[in-house]
């Protein structure tokens, strides 16, 4: 069980971290070369801020996932001994810890770490930091995953403004919906409005990359009460992309669990564009979610109420609450980059009302979309003017 959920915990850290470029709405890497390179100079800059500030926990937490995740890709006694120099520091500047317990469970063999991940959870229930990696442990533990949901809420250091999207994402998809994230600050959103806040309880956000492990892809599909989904041609093992891999991995799950389940299903706008291509026949865009649909149906209708009804938008123009991150598995520049997403959620809504004659609403959502493009300066200029071009018909 250990083994499942360190693995879960790097699966969740990495694609979430990995997920966002300048250049597109979503980022997997095409070749495992360049995956290599990415992570081998993310270890050489957390190593020079943790021999800088050797009592920075969150900087161990970001060097240990990036020399873990290397160590799986790239064994052997250089990264062996990179890790054991690492450990002999981590003991020695922050011993006594939630974190130096977290590193020590993760990197040692399976029986020789001091305490269990249940153990380090119930010692440090408050360590606000580690709530993210406390959540995706508690994954298949209902009432840990409850509690840790809570005290994150109630801790109100959850960035808001991933809050607020999330709740527009939630608010609109219909009663028991199945959601399909790449985010996991939208996963972990989901749970804090759900069990802090006793919102959307009918309604279950899925981290897409979860399901390419068997153990998680049949766990769905028990709690759906659906069969258990075979994989008669995996991709894994064929010479594709790893985009392609995973899009088409995604394809084949999602169609699997539409053809049983009689609950809605929805991809978030912000999932990879590999896999909404290869779905674009069944999806329609509805605002910050897509459907998964057989049948055509008016989508546009729905995405008119969204805006004009049912979505929260204040927090786009301006919020006076500081946009704190306390953990280690969010980036905080992935969390403010969720609001560039309205545009190409609304952009054919925009276009339906100058076309229309509406401009009441059309100077309203013009307005809303231009001022989110002007204020993401975490983007370049160039990347902010394609953008604002999209949204001039």
């Amino acid at each position: 069980m250990k083994a499942i959920k360190y693995l879960l915990l790097i699966m969740l850290c990495f694609y979430g971290e990995q997920i966002y470029s300048q250049k597109k709405a979503v980022w997997v890497p095409d070749s495992i070369a360049s995956q290599i390179s990415v992570i081998q100079n993310q270890a050489r800059e957390w190593k020079q801020h943790t021999d800088e500030n050797p009592k920075d926990e969150k900087a161990w937490m970001r060097y240990v996932r990036t020399i873990q995740t290397l160590k799986s890709l790239t064994p052997g006694d250089s990264i062996e001994k990179e890790i054991n120099e690492m450990m002999v520091k981590v003991k020695k500047y922050i011993p006594n810890t939630a974190t130096y317990a977290l590193i020590q469970n993760m990197i040692l063999p399976f029986s020789k770490s001091d305490m269990s991940f249940d153990e380090i959870m119930d010692k440090w229930p408050d360590a606000v930091m580690h709530y993210p990696t406390y959540m995706a442990l508690s994954f298949h533990n209902k009432n840990r995953l409850k509690d840790v949901s809570i005290r994150w809420y109630q801790s109100g250091t959850y960035p808001l403004q991933s809050l607020n999207y999330t709740y527009n994402e939630l608010i609109s998809a219909e009663k028991d919906a199945l959601i399909f994230t790449d985010a996991n600050w939208t996963l972990f959103a989901s749970y804090l409005l759900q069990y802090g806040k006793g919102l959307f309880n009918d309604k279950k956000v899925i981290f897409s990359a979860l399901m390419l492990t068997p153990f998680s892809m049949n766990e769905l599909t028990e709690e759906l009460g659906i069969p258990e989904f075979k994989d008669a041609d995996p991709e894994f093992y064929k010479s594709k992309t790893p985009t392609m891999t995973f899009a088409n991995e995604m394809k084949k799950r999602i169609e699997h669990i539409a053809k049983y389940t009689k609950r809605p299903i929805y991809i978030s706008v912000s999932t990879n564009e590999a896999v909404k291509n290869l779905l674009k026949d069944h999806l329609y865009g509805e605002g910050l979610l897509m459907r998964y649909s057989s049948k055509p149906y008016d989508n546009l209708a729905v995405m008119r109420r969204n805006f004009e009804n049912t979505y929260l938008l204040d927090y786009l123009y301006e919020t006076f609450y500081p946009e704190t991150l306390t953990d280690v598995c969010l980036d905080l520049k992935g969390v403010k980059m969720l609001s560039i997403y309205y545009v190409p959620a609304f952009k054919s809504l925009l276009q339906f009302y100058k076309e229309s004659g509406d401009v009441t609403h059309y100077d309203k959502l013009y307005s809303l979309l231009e001022s989110i493009v002007k204020r993401v300066d975490y983007y370049s200029d160039e990347v902010r003017e394609r953008y604002l071009k999209s949204i001039n018909f």
